[in-house]
């Protein structure tokens, strides 16, 4: 009878470890996997999650925030192993960038929007349809292309790569 209760609770305590581990490991993968599916950008091993958030109501709406916190010397790495030949150099132009946050802003939060560096000088932004996942060139952010937007930025400075994703 006591081997039999030994065994039961050491088989609870594998579960639950198993359990923990999914939880805790399966969502960075998750996180690292969705910027590999949506832009085709492998990141590094020791790549990091520094930030993530994403809030979706009933009907799909909503958005997702995921920032990745690498080296530099990953990111020189990732810059010359990645083919960024759909990417533009940093920074936004004027005539985007404002209007772009205010979009960001009435769809997320401002801490939200506050996050994503749209007014860095240094890196490599894109901005594509989400259903599509066409290049969005136009500076008219209340177009109907801007409802479904992933807008990812390179950040060199700091070493970042932002990945923001809403759907309206």
């Amino acid at each position: 009878m006591r081997n039999k209760k030994l065994i039961i609770f050491s088989l609870i305590s594998v579960l639950i470890l198993v359990g923990l581990f999914y939880v805790f490991f399966s969502k960075k993968n998750k996180e690292v996997e969705w910027l590999y599916d949506k832009l085709g950008i492998q990141l590094p091993e020791e790549t990091s999650i520094w930030f993530s958030d994403e809030s979706y109501g009933a009907l799909g709406d909503g958005y997702r925030l995921y920032i990745y916190q690498t080296n530099s010397e990953e990111m020189k790495e990732l810059i010359r192993r990645e083919k960024l030949n759909s990417w533009s150099k940093l920074p936004l132009p004027t005539e985007l960038s404002g209007p772009l946050m205010e979009k960001i802003k009435g769809i997320t939060s401002e801490k939200i929007a506050e996050l994503l560096p749209l007014k860095v000088t240094k890196g490599y932004y894109t901005i594509r349809n989400s259903r599509t996942n066409g290049l969005i060139m136009g500076s008219d952010v209340y177009d109907f292309s801007y409802n479904n937007v992933i807008i990812s930025v390179i950040n060199l400075e700091d070493n970042k790569i932002y990945f923001l994703s809403f759907d309206m």
